[in-house]
């Protein structure tokens, strides 16, 4: 975030956003961690490290961070220390995601005061206004107090941010924010921009196995990076009061897999050094997660076939009934692509020669319901269903999730996701379909 000039709450969506606005976290999708160290101004007096943990659930995303300040005055012998350690979740609802805070502040120095702890509040909140334009907005110390060792107790004033980010294209995002506290509302400005030379896509990926999902304890990923990416960003802070000055900042990403190394440049204080810091971010892979209840299984090989199915359907068993992808972007513009996705999926099934109804009997089917979606499965004598949908993220990016559906029993046996940027949706589509050929091959025993 530094790199962008700090210009970061309007955009907020990774693990950063634990302080920066903690709304973010709610459009996370993989479990991820961050380490950030700094050598404030270069003088090796002020030194600054960041941990962070962010973790999405089915009920939104849970975050832990710590943060430690420690100052030198030498030649002098005394120091001062400060820690905080924070707990953030945040939930998204629609396009609105709110976040909160809470952080518990320890500050310990050689001075007089000695030693204080303290208690603070963090709110925010993020909204996707269109396809290509996000705000976000953050009060930070909503309520925060310290009590020194002394006696003394001290109300920490809030400071507030509020921000824009537009999304240019698939690649290219800027974003600009004003920024103040109690008493001093509009102190400080701050812009930025981000360009992906080489941006990480996502691949389908298949998980094995037939227990059902839905219960999952932690929020399904089922995506793989391709493994290069490289950014750079540009921006700068401008502030009002005091000195006035304004100081830019550079930064870039590089990444490799799961892991990205972030390096940030920013110009200081007249009379001061610059800042580098440097931060080292993992994003966990998709993993089996344990089920919050009972796991449904597959049907025990010790068990006839038939015992297994209902006596109404017994004998579907022609094939697969690819339906109409179901348009979740909210564009009716994009309507188009919901015949068109089937089509794609569906051909791809077909060239690795696995039986499937033809499409003219199951087009017309994105706005099925899931008993709708059986009774046509017992229509159309299929076997197996697959039900798709296309939605697109924070990012712009297109978003495809295809479900594989037992028509027996209404199970979603599997699902694989995929996202590209719009311009590649057909290629998408294709990388779905293939996906669903390999699933189904297996489910047909070939």
């Amino acid at each position: 975030t530094l790199g962008l000039g700090n210009a970061y709450v309007g955009i907020a969506d990774d693990v950063y956003s634990l302080t920066a606005n903690p709304a973010g976290l709610a459009l996370m999708k993989h479990i991820s961690g961050t380490f950030d160290y700094a050598n404030l101004y270069g003088l090796g007096l002020l030194k600054q490290s960041f941990f962070g943990l962010a973790v999405p659930t089915q009920w939104g995303t849970h975050g832990f961070y710590y943060q430690g300040l420690n100052v030198e005055f030498s030649p002098f012998p005394q120091k001062l220390s400060e820690s905080t350690l924070g707990y953030a979740y945040a939930k998204a609802f629609g396009p609105l995601a709110i976040g909160t805070a809470i952080k518990y502040m320890d500050l310990s120095s050689d001075f007089a005061e000695g030693t204080a702890t303290g208690f603070g509040i963090d709110l925010g909140i993020r909204y996707q206004l269109t396809e290509r334009i996000s705000l976000g907005g953050m009060i930070r110390d909503l309520y925060a107090t310290t009590s020194w060792g002394t006696g003394t107790r001290e109300t920490i004033p809030a400071s507030w941010r509020f921000g824009a980010g537009y999304r240019i294209s698939d690649r290219w995002l800027a974003s600009a924010e004003w920024g103040g506290v109690s008493g001093d509302y509009f102190s400080r400005f701050r812009a930025g921009t981000e360009y992906w030379i080489m941006r990480p896509s996502y691949l389908a990926q298949t998980l094995g196995g037939g227990s059902e999902k839905a219960n999952s304890i932690f929020k399904p990923s089922r995506e793989t990076y391709y493994p290069i990416a490289l950014a750079v960003r540009t921006g700068f802070e401008k502030q009002f009061t005091g000195d006035k000055h304004i100081f830019p900042a550079i930064g870039t990403t590089l990444g490799f897999g799961s892991v990205r190394l972030d390096y940030a440049y920013i110009y200081a204080r007249q009379g001061l050094g610059e800042t580098n810091r440097f931060s080292l971010t993992y994003d966990f892979t998709p993993w089996e997660v344990e089920q919050k209840t009972e796991e449904r299984e597959k049907p025990s090989e010790e068990k006839p076939a038939e015992t297994q199915r209902p006596a109404t359907i017994s004998t579907l068993e022609n094939g697969i009934a690819v339906l109409d992808f179901a348009n979740a972007t909210g564009n009716p513009e994009l309507g188009w692509l919901e015949l068109g996705l089937a089509d794609i999926v569906s051909k791809e099934v077909a060239n690795v020669g696995l039986p499937v109804i033809s499409r003219s009997a199951t087009s017309g089917t994105a706005g099925l319901t899931g008993p709708e979606i059986l009774t046509l499965a017992q229509q159309v004598r299929a076997r197996y269903v697959v039900r798709g949908l296309f939605v697109k993220n924070s990012r712009g990016n297109m978003v495809l999730t295809a479900r594989f559906i037992d028509a027996q029993t209404g199970r979603t046996l599997d699902f694989i996701e995929s996202e590209a940027g719009e311009s590649e949706i057909f290629v998408l589509g294709k990388a779905i379909g293939q996906g669903v050929a390999a699933k189904a091959g297996a489910w047909f025993g070939r």
